[in-house]
């Protein structure tokens, strides 16, 4: 598998439990544009370096493996996070943020 491909794995495994919803939301979490985003995710070169996807695992608290998402070495998950865990600590960030607009 390569690097393109284990980016898009975790994008879509970002989808399917929910966190983000579209590039756009990938690109707001790492502060960088949404065509930089389409652009890594398409496998331009220019675009999917190392400090992409680190700045890219970064945004989601560092849940993937680096060595999975660079090198194909390991599990995709850091530490065998399970979905219930990822979903419950967006959830908790979710209610934080609410919580502090309200205060």
């Amino acid at each position: 598998m390569e690097t393109r491909e284990r980016i898009i794995s975790a994008y879509n495994y970002l989808k399917n439990v929910g966190i983000i919803s579209s590039q756009q939301n990938v690109a707001d979490k790492m502060g960088v544009r949404k065509e930089s985003v389409s652009k890594a995710f398409s496998g331009n070169k220019s675009y999917l370096t190392n400090t992409f996807i680190l700045k890219f695992n970064n945004a989601f608290d560092n849940m993937f493996n680096n060595d999975w998402l660079m090198e194909g070495k390991g599990e995709m998950l850091k530490n065998n996070q399970s979905i219930r865990d990822i979903k419950n600590s967006s959830a908790q960030l979710y209610v934080g943020a609410i919580s502090a607009l309200l205060l």
